[in-house]
């Protein structure tokens, strides 16, 4: 897996992703993750700056659809970025090739400590008809990270900007009946998330600076949770919209 920047940028290639906050969803239910960065990325007008080569998922190409970037067409793995070159975001377009999401995942989990991101948000989606009485509970977008550095500072903000969409999940642990696992995360928990909880489980192994953010939806495309998402994530990384300022 490798950055590959725009044709005609003079930019370097990893200068362009150091210390930024990167931003990628997961493939899974609901489409919520694809559909609220896309929502992200026309509401910011960001600008493309390249795409990840990766020969773990499927080859697509076609129109691109965005409104501020005619002509441009879609890519398995589209890399964007805000204008103050704070935030990046890489939009996921095609599914992982079956049995490698593994794979995939440590692909992705060494590309993101070669790229030397500061922090990274990853967004994602569970089945709602498999949430248990706590997940059920309290707001419909979770947040949770094994990095409690991270974790603290995202909900300092989410208090202070008064986010009442947005539910702190303090600690991931197993449930009584053992779903959560020994290392406090697993598919059951989180069920048809994609690879999240090896998301999960890698950045924390490896110490990295994340955090999780997670609705639940049910199976079909669910663009009014997807507007939620959207609306929480640009609300918590605090980037400037258009026309603001």
């Amino acid at each position: 897996m490798r950055f590959l920047a725009t044709t005609g940028s003079t930019a370097d290639p990893d200068s362009l992703l150091k210390g930024t906050t990167l931003i990628l969803p997961t493939v899974s239910i609901g489409n919520v993750p694809q559909a609220a960065l896309d929502l992200v990325i026309a509401t910011l007008r960001l600008s493309r700056i390249g795409s990840v080569e990766c020969d773990l998922v499927e080859p697509i190409s076609g129109p691109l659809g965005l409104e501020h970037l005619p002509g441009k067409r879609c890519l398995p793995l589209e890399a964007y970025q805000t204008d103050d070159g704070r935030f990046t975001v890489i939009q996921q377009r095609s599914p992982i090739l079956k049995h490698l999401s593994s794979e995939f995942t440590d692909e992705l989990v060494d590309f993101i400590k070669n790229a030397k991101f500061s922090r990274i948000i990853l967004v994602a989606s569970a089945d709602a008809d498999y949430r248990n009485d706590q997940q059920i509970e309290g707001p419909p977008v979770h947040i949770f990270s094994a990095h409690a550095e991270t974790l603290a500072e995202l909900t300092e903000k989410l208090v202070a900007l008064k986010i009442s969409t947005v539910k702190v999940v303090p600690r991931i642990e197993p449930t009584s009946d053992g779903i959560g696992g020994k290392e406090g995360l697993s598919e059951e928990l989180y069920h048809g998330s994609g690879i999240m909880p090896m998301m999960y489980l890698r950045c924390k192994d490896e110490g990295l600076p994340f955090v999780v953010l997670a609705s639940f939806s049910f199976d079909c495309v669910d663009l009014q949770n997807s507007a939620k998402v959207a609306e929480a994530l640009l609300e918590l990384v605090d980037i400037e919209r258009p026309g603001q300022g």
